[in-house]
């Protein structure tokens, strides 16, 4: 290109044809040569963001790599007026998750929570991100080692107070019930399913998602009764599950987990034709046939069929 003022153009799309191209090796090192070149072009802060995604792609030790090129971004004080720079923290956060620095990534998803002018979608984005890193971070106190899914809530619970109704709520009404589970409170975490599942609004994916964990949280119920008490409690779960594995419009997924949680139920209970079941379920997920059938046989030899 003879015209200077295209040059950086010119580089920034070659490098990203040779991405497309899927020569990715390459286009790394295109891309480390503009940003070396052309540090303060109004392309660099994309061309960086490409660096950081090979990267977080690459997963495992490359996560650090990922981390500090997204980082470099929303540091760098030429590009505060890009629109990555808060894309940037988020994604930082989620590469120090991935090489599991939750500390790290709390505070980055925290930065990003506390920044008045963070975009609100991304701000949310950010809390339902805290609240996961809590889930999986290991707590400091081994005296109470529940203490981060506690943390967690609170943050889920913010989520609620701001989205009561849409979406988002629903969501953070889902990661509530799942706290609730670790943390032995199963009636809440009834209640928080429930509400998801009994909203006119909710998705078919978040309704079989939170049908899975209310029948799991019945199933935890039952554990602490007995008698007549517990199988009907059992019923309840079964059904919870039932109702996600028989509704067409679910997702495979939640269709395939709901039937291996209710699976134990109805052979346990009696109250379905087990063969018939797991006949549905191989018709359904013909990947689970061979386990599928070592469960029948196991189940026809209990019960002195075979």
């Amino acid at each position: 290109v003879d015209d200077p003022a295209l040059r950086p153009q010119a580089d920034y799309a070659l490098a990203w044809a040779t991405f497309q191209a899927g020569d990715e090796t390459n286009a790394l090192d295109l891309f480390t040569k503009f940003l070396a070149q052309f540090p303060t072009n109004e392309l660099s802060p994309q061309a960086q963001w490409w660096i950081g995604d090979y990267f977080y792609r690459l997963g495992g030790t490359s996560y650090v790599a990922a981390e500090t090129n997204y980082e470099f971004i929303f540091q760098n004080p030429g590009w505060q007026n890009s629109s990555l720079i808060y894309p940037a923290r988020m994604m930082a956060g989620r590469a120090a998750l991935g090489r599991n620095g939750y500390k790290d990534a709390i505070r980055y998803f925290t930065g990003l929570i506390n920044d008045t002018n963070c975009p609100a979608e991304l701000g949310v984005q950010a809390r339902f991100a805290c609240g996961g890193a809590l889930m999986q971070m290991p707590a400091a106190d081994t005296n109470n080692p529940l203490a981060n899914f506690v943390a967690a809530t609170n943050v889920f619970s913010q989520i609620i107070q701001q989205y009561p109704t849409n979406e988002w709520g629903l969501r953070a009404q889902g990661e509530i019930g799942d706290c609730a589970l670790q943390l032995g409170d199963y009636n809440t975490a009834t209640n928080a399913y429930a509400q998801i599942f009994n909203a006119t609004n909710a998705t078919v994916s978040l309704r079989s998602e939170a049908k899975s964990g209310f029948g799991l949280a019945l199933e935890k119920i039952a554990a602490t009764l007995t008698g007549t008490k517990q199988t009907a409690i059992l019923r309840q779960a079964l059904n919870s599950y039932a109702n996600v594995f028989y509704d067409n419009r679910a997702d495979g997924f939640w269709r395939e987990k709901a039937g291996l949680q209710a699976l134990p139920l109805a052979e346990s209970l009696g109250a379905v034709d087990v063969d018939r079941f797991i006949d549905t379920m191989e018709s359904l997920f013909p990947q689970s046939r061979d386990a599928l059938e070592k469960r029948r046989a196991a189940w026809l030899s209990a019960v002195g069929k075979n």
